[in-house]
């Protein structure tokens, strides 16, 4: 079934990591459900814990979801809602509606790729499946963490609908009503072919920072896992307008250079350069540079196809000392102290007296200090780097030893060191 923002909701829109393209709901063995929940770019990470005067918070930047599940033929919600570190909570399900004993019915979490899978036992709980066809719609409720010292520091985004209905039928061999499969694709909008997500003829529907003006010609769209921006063509002059993902903050620049294979903006302000290229956004300013991937790209002289992202190609990595995390993608490295202190010499966190905790460089050498979590199910599951061992994922060569640990991208020679003491880029 398709997701979609809920029209009537007008809080902020989500960050586009939230966004969820389908849900398929499927009948899997004796009285047991599963969500397969697909993203349109990845899963959002597992959310981090910041601290401020009273305690533990939630880092900026995390974000929660419910999962709410409505069946039509009976009052009541099943809630299956994701971990909040911050007070202790992991995945879990809530019958309280259907069942005054409230028990925890979800059995399993797992992911592949950009789709999250949700298991549900309801072997005690007849209300639920009721009798004949079933019939359920499922609401998305998100909150997105801010800074640490705000009050409040948790916000509500604009939730997601996705309506579907199943035919509840028993078999001679069980007598559970068993919801079935279905899966329905979404309905992409076709104003200008081929659309990205949410686009129309002047640019993001949803974000309204990264828009032309009516009377003006768009000339690019880009989507990153942050940021989605426009150019714009204004009689023979163009302008560039970006709108951030998770608080909605834009800009617009009017000194724009169409350049081969892109267009370069400047903020007059600042000195601020904003490269917008077919494998992603360049922000530089005077004392470093960020690199957002491409997610999907669109240009009026040449369609170009949605970027691949691949995220189940991440390779997570853990260093001998257990004091770093890393997950490795062909496009870049990030890397995690696992400290609420964050790196020693990283700039200090919004979120009170520590610093930045997350290390980036990516492929062609461009590295930015950021703080939050770099995700994945089970950090268990991780590579150890062994110390004087050399391993290779994703065209990266990883030497690790007592020293620390260096990230070497094989086609452009970049990376970057990282160890408690010191992390730096090369």
């Amino acid at each position: 079934m398709a997701c979609v923002l809920d029209p009537a909701d007008r809080a902020a829109d989500p960050p586009g990591s939230a966004l969820v393209r389908k849900i398929t709901l499927s009948h899997v063995g004796a009285n047991q459900i599963q969500l397969d929940v697909e993203f349109n770019f990845r899963i959002p990470p597992e959310p981090g814990v910041a601290r401020n005067e009273f305690g533990a918070t939630d880092a900026p930047g995390s974000i929660l979801t419910d999962y709410l599940i409505q069946p039509h033929h009976a009052h009541g919600v099943v809630a299956i809602s994701s971990p909040q570190p911050s007070i202790g909570q992991g995945w879990y399900a809530d019958v309280s509606e259907f069942d005054s004993a409230n028990p925890d019915v979800l059995t399993s979490v797992a992911t592949e790729g950009r789709i999250l899978t949700l298991r549900l036992d309801l072997s005690d709980q007849p209300t639920i499946l009721g009798e004949g066809e079933f019939k359920a719609d499922i609401q998305i409720v998100q909150m997105v963490a801010g800074r640490a010292d705000s009050m409040p520091n948790i916000f509500p985004v604009r939730g997601q609908k996705c309506g579907w209905s199943t035919t509840a039928r028993e078999t001679p061999e069980s007598t559970i009503r068993q919801p079935a499969p279905q899966t329905v694709e979404p309905t992409a909008a076709r104003e200008i072919p081929p659309p990205l997500t949410g686009m129309d003829l002047n640019g993001f529907r949803d974000h309204p920072g990264a828009r032309c003006e009516p009377a003006d010609e768009l000339q690019l769209a880009q989507t990153t896992p942050y940021s989605a921006v426009v150019v714009c063509l204004q009689g023979p002059n163009y302008y560039y307008r970006g709108s951030r993902l998770n608080d909605g903050a834009s800009i617009t620049l009017t000194a724009v250079t169409e350049v081969p294979g892109g267009f370069d903006a400047v903020n007059t302000a600042d000195g601020t350069q904003y490269q917008v290229r077919g494998d992603g956004l360049t922000i530089i300013t005077a004392e470093q540079s960020f690199h957002e991937p491409a997610v999907e790209l669109w240009q009026r002289d040449q369609q170009v196809a949605p970027v691949p992202v691949d995220q189940s190609q991440t390779q997570y990595v853990t260093t001998q000392s257990r004091q770093v995390r890393c997950a490795i993608a062909q496009e870049s490295v990030v890397c995690e102290r696992n400290s609420a202190e964050g790196f020693p010499q990283a700039p200090a966190s919004n979120a009170g007296t520590a610093r930045w905790n997350l290390a980036t460089v990516s492929s062609n050498g461009a590295f930015v200090w950021t703080e939050g979590n770099i995700g994945g199910t089970d950090s268990n599951q991780d590579v150890m780097l062994a110390y004087g061992t050399v391993n290779h994922f994703n065209g990266w060569n990883i030497e690790a030893s007592a020293d620390g640990t260096r990230f070497t991208n094989a086609a452009s020679g970049r990376g970057i060191f990282v160890s408690i003491e010191s992390v730096y880029s090369f």
